[in-house]
């Protein structure tokens, strides 16, 4: 019994994050053999699954790839190398004609300003279409959409009012036209995803622009003709900020936005193709189940499935699915980081019972990896065991004793999670009880001392009549909930009865002075925390951005930022009516490099030690708010 005991406890330990699924890891990006950091979404053949990586290979410009369903015959299909082939290819998938890969780098080609490409799934046949120019478009991310005869796409800067653009071109290369400029304010800017069609208009998103500044959904025709603005995002409640592509299931558009709604992490929307029938479906709250999806939803005909690049667990980003009615949200699994990677901003595609996809980071090298995922229905069973005296149950990190039914969670043949009732005839023998508090849960693990946290718990084996002599430890454990409420311009800490302290995250975590309330309110835009103190338990919640105090929208004649693009070093010059500044940058996967505050008129922000991409530069200030694309190259 002691042997069938032990056996539960590792199986469970070892089984608890994969959450009734089966989780495999294929790949490992390493950065020069096979390239890094991949932002794209991967497409099958049938065969093969094809993919791009954003940095890495030999060139350290990015790589197509492909790669079979079961992580071998990892083939790298071609090395970008800048000038002549184009160079860092950003979020979307390659699109295809049955003949052709169709795709697009952000930077390289003659203007390193993005080029249009295509090439054979064996790898041969690779031909440059376009070079963007600036004028016709410059910087493009997402996908290409191909509609039988013209391959459609969207620019994230260039064109007229340098704000992007949306195109047409034939496959060969020829035809190409600009079918629509946006502006800012009444259309939207800088696009990061790609086009969907509904076989009548096209569809898509900006990330930022609108009447608001905080991005759009917009509608078109193929041929440029009818353009409208079908949402303009506000932040709260309806979310802020559109990074992927919309999912259409012939009567909704479904889609997600990387930051607010109610907590200001993302939210989950649909939208029918008139504009009418918005309705936010899922606000995302970070720990308990991500944050900041940027991932295309995906449907199996029921529910809708994405990745958060934030959030989960670990912090790392998670994978939900949810129904297209807004019930049923359950998230599937925690990134952990080495194990399983982390910040997808890729999404998931079906292919058989499995769904695969990408990491931006985490893995071997913290450099990505490529996954497969399958959730699983789980098989259940009983079995009837006996054992001695009092028995303690391990069940997640809830300890119980004197308890004749417990239920675990073991892995089944096919790697699938299976329920086993496990019932238990309770004989006598002596027991001893030792009582200890700790701060937050536990997890004990196999051995016949279980320990934590230099917190012990001892079990002896059985004596002579059979019987276990068994101490039983019991916890007193104080949780503290370091989760806040975001309702911008204030902060609601989710721990009551409790001792709490702001915190200026934008001035090394600085407490500030008299604000001891359960709630805190800015007034001033930042980031801000809270130390939350339980008893003798104290832990501090993650920072979180307020924006809106007193927002307008900066005009860019007032901030100039230059080099753009840069090698290393820029200044942020300001114009006089400003006073007093705060800035953030945030790469193009969501993560912080810069923050600060200052009352200069010149910030000089160093990058040199920072990854070649696209970042964004946030400014606000008493004269508003304004987002700036900067290339660090």
């Amino acid at each position: 019994m002691k042997n069938f005991n032990q056996l539960l406890i590792a199986l469970f330990v070892l089984t608890t994050w994969q959450a009734n699924a089966q989780y495999t890891k294929l790949l490992d990006f390493d950065g020069t053999p096979n390239g890094s950091t991949p932002s794209s979404t991967l497409i099958s053949d049938g065969t093969f699954l094809y993919g791009t990586t954003s940095v890495g290979g030999a060139n350290n410009l990015g790589t197509i790839f492909k790669i079979m369903p079961d992580g071998t015959s990892y083939t790298t299909l071609l090395d970008f190398d800048g000038t002549s082939n184009g160079s860092e290819p950003y979020n979307g998938s390659l699109a295809s004609d049955g003949t052709f890969f169709y795709g697009m780098t952000s930077k390289g080609g003659t203007n390193n300003a993005g080029i249009i490409y295509k090439i054979k799934p064996d790898g041969t046949g690779y031909s440059k279409l376009l070079d963007f120019v600036g004028t016709n478009g410059s910087t493009p991310y997402g996908s290409l959409l191909y509609d039988g005869t013209f391959l459609y796409g969207i620019t994230s800067s260039g064109g007229t009012s340098n704000q992007g653009t949306i195109f047409k071109i034939m496959p060969d290369g020829t035809g190409y036209a600009k079918l629509f400029d946006f502006d800012g304010i009444s259309s939207g800017s800088l696009s990061l995803g790609g086009l969907i069609s509904d076989g009548t208009f096209l569809y898509g998103t900006t990330y930022v622009g609108g009447a608001n500044g905080l991005g759009t959904v917009f509608k078109i025709m193929p041929d440029g003709t009818g353009y409208l603005t079908l949402m303009d995002f506000d932040g709260t409640p309806n979310g802020a900020s559109p990074f992927s592509d919309l999912m259409y299931d012939g009567t909704f558009l479904y889609g997600t936005t990387d930051m607010g709604g109610t907590n200001n992490k993302g939210i989950v929307f649909k939208i029918m193709p008139d504009g009418t029938g918005y309705s936010t479906l899922f606000n995302f709250a970070g720990i308990s189940n991500g944050s900041n999806p940027e991932s295309t939803l995906i449907s199996d005909g029921t529910f809708l499935y994405g990745l958060t690049a934030g959030g989960g667990a670990n912090n790392n980003g998670t994978i939900f699915k949810i129904m297209p009615d807004g019930t049923g949200f359950s998230k599937l699994l925690d990134f952990d980081g080495v194990l399983s990677g982390k910040n997808s901003t890729s999404s998931l595609v079906a292919v058989g019972t499995y769904f695969y996809g990408m990491t931006t980071a985490g893995g071997t090298s913290n450099l990505g990896t490529v996954f497969k995922f399958m959730e699983c229905s789980p098989n259940t069973g009983t079995d009837v065991q006996t054992a001695c005296d009092s028995y303690l149950w391990i069940d997640g990190n809830t300890y119980t004793s004197n308890n004749n039914t417990a239920t675990f969670t073991l892995p089944n043949a096919a790697g699938c999670d299976s329920v086993v009732t496990l019932d238990l005839t309770i004989n006598n023998s002596d027991t001893g009880t030792d009582v200890q508090t700790a701060c937050d849960s536990y997890l004990w693990i196999d051995g016949n001392t279980y320990t934590s946290n230099n917190n012990t718990a001892t079990f002896t084996l059985p004596n002579a009549a059979g019987c276990d002599s068994v101490v039983t430890l019991d916890l007193t454990i104080t949780t503290v909930d370091v989760t806040v409420t975001n309702t911008s311009p204030t902060l609601i800490a989710n721990q009551t009865s409790a001792t709490y302290q702001w915190l200026d995250c934008n001035n090394a975590n600085a407490p500030i002075s008299g604000e001891t309330a359960q709630s805190f309110t800015a007034t001033a835009n930042g980031d801000y925390a809270v130390a939350i103190t339980l008893g003798s338990c104290t832990d501090t919640s993650a920072c979180e951005n307020i924006t809106g105090v007193g927002v307008k929208e900066i005009t860019n004649n007032i901030v100039s930022i230059y080099p753009n693009p840069t090698d290393g070093k820029i200044i942020i010059s300001l114009g006089s009516s400003i006073t007093e500044t705060m800035y953030s940058i945030t790469s193009i996967e969501g993560k912080v490099v810069a923050t600060g505050k200052t009352t200069s008129k010149m910030i000089t922000v160093d990058l040199t030690n920072k990854s070649k991409g696209v970042y964004f530069i946030k400014i606000n200030s008493e004269q508003g708010t304004s987002v700036h694309q900067l290339i660090r190259d």
